[in-house]
């Protein structure tokens, strides 16, 4: 009796954790409709041992959305080289910081643009759909340092007091090198910028000529070895996850490799190198199987209910898909034995080509679901069987009538019944009649039993002939 009741709590208790673990886990639905997409052009390997002129900006990062045909922006501290630009992370870890590409593209006219973007700016394109209004060329060899690396309404939060403009950027860039951005502020005090001027520096931030020329070369310096030292990171980074696209062989598996993202899938383009990626849905479950079977139907991937009631499954990688495989089964189901039950056991025949039949529907049409069509088909086969089966004779039975006696007819089915009724049922009854109406056969006189059943046949047959030739 305790046994039992030990038993008992033991599958609740699996249960429980087998929903609680399925519930804790973040599902991705890749094959909907509507997912935002951008162009990704996968770019060719970087080298650690350039070193390169890097300054910093602060400006909108543009995301394009094709299908949508928008434009999202997010401000970003960025450092700027002719070759490459370093989206820094606003958390301060350095695997957060992105290293960009130019693309191959380059958008020199307006009529280029995306119509979403801002025509009063020059953008250059980067890899992922990106647009920024960088200033390429080296900035520190300008005799004057430029204010349009700086976005205008973040400038003016800037406290300046009476600085020149050199001497505003430069406590602009010392400040942005060890503090942290806050764009909610409404104003950056001169103190903030003279603090961090003098610390870098050693000299006060004020408008005499020594000092900004000391201080333009020393911050000059320390930007391009900050710079140099984040690019060989970011440059690593790129190159080993450079490496796992070439080890790729789908679109799909190539985006996910180069953008470390798991919420992704790619198409492909007539376009070396280049992949249109969609960004999947994440997908939140009203129901689980965690048994991986409804009603005694199994399904190698684990069954889930949409809050429309949709039929969907997910796989142990936790995306979604449309279709899985099916199978009858009479016992309870867990992770371990479903591969063993798929892999192992072949099935039988009908259940083979429903799986094989639905795989190329889903093939053709990722989107559509077909969760329940599976479900049906295998749970009813028996019915399904035998109506095909009267399906193809009747078809069968059509193109013979068809083809064989040249007859026209666009009513062709209820020309079938008619011949079924005619070729079947009548000699049936006919065969009826002189098995056991042989009472009515004595009557007729003067013909023996087979002449009599040779007249029936003939009339029979001269019926069938008359109802034909009408």
């Amino acid at each position: 009796m305790h046994s039992s009741y030990f038993w008992l709590a033991t599958f609740f208790i699996v249960s429980y954790l087998m929903d609680s673990y399925s519930m804790g886990r973040q599902f991705f639905d890749c094959n909907t409709d509507n997912m935002d997409s951008f162009e990704l052009e996968i770019p060719s390997k970087c080298y650690t041992y350039i070193n390169y002129s890097w300054h910093m900006e602060v400006k909108h990062v543009v995301s394009y959305i094709r299908n949508k045909k928008k434009c999202i922006s997010d401000l970003k501290i960025l450092l700027v080289s002719k070759s490459y630009v370093i989206i820094m992370g606003e958390s301060g870890i350095s695997d957060d910081n992105i290293l960009i590409n130019y693309g191959n593209d380059p958008y020199t006219t307006y009529e280029k643009y995306p119509e979403c973007l801002p025509k009063d700016k020059h953008f250059y394109k980067f890899e992922r759909d990106l647009y920024i209004s960088t200033e390429k060329e080296d900035y520190w060899a300008k005799k004057e340092l430029s204010s349009s690396t700086i976005e205008q309404n973040i400038l003016k939060k800037f406290e300046r007091g009476n600085l020149i403009n050199d001497a505003l950027m430069l406590g602009i860039n010392s400040f942005l090198l060890i503090e942290n951005l806050n764009t909610n502020k409404e104003q950056i005090l001169f103190q903030n910028l003279s603090n961090s001027f003098y610390v870098i520096t050693g000299f006060d931030l004020n408008n005499n000529r020594i000092n900004i020329e000391g201080g333009k070369e020393i911050l000059r310096n320390k930007t391009q070895h900050l710079g140099n030292e984040i690019y060989r990171q970011t440059c690593t980074s790129k190159n080993n996850r450079l490496k796992e696209v070439r080890e790729s062989h789908t679109p799909e598996e190539k985006v996910r490799a180069y953008l470390h993202r798991a919420d992704v899938t790619g198409v492909s383009t007539d376009r070396e190198n280049v992949i249109i990626v969609e960004v999947c849905k994440v997908f939140i479950p009203v129901k689980y199987f965690t048994d991986h079977s409804i009603d005694n139907m199994c399904y190698q991937y684990m069954p889930v209910l949409s809050e429309y009631g949709h039929l969907l499954f997910v796989d142990i990688s936790n995306y979604v898909h449309h279709f899985s495989p099916s199978k009858k089964c009479t016992e309870v189901v867990d992770e371990t034995k479903i591969k063993k039950l798929f892999v192992h056991n072949k099935g039988n025949h009908y259940e083979n080509f429903v799986n094989w039949f639905l795989n190329i529907i889903h093939s053709l049409s990722k989107t559509l679901k077909m969760g329940w069509w599976s479900y049906n088909l295998v749970k009813h086969q028996i019915i399904i069987i035998m109506i095909a089966i009267i399906i193809i004779i009747v078809i069968i039975y059509f193109i013979i009538h068809k083809i064989f006696l040249k007859k026209d007819s666009y009513d062709w089915l209820w020309d079938i019944l008619k011949l079924m009724f005619k070729k079947i049922i009548l000699p049936l009854q006919w065969l009826y009649g002189i098995i056991f109406n042989s009472k009515k056969s004595e009557e007729i006189k003067g013909n023996t039993k087979k002449e009599r059943e040779e007249m029936e046949l003939d009339k029979m047959l001269d019926e069938l002939k008359d109802d034909e030739n009408i």
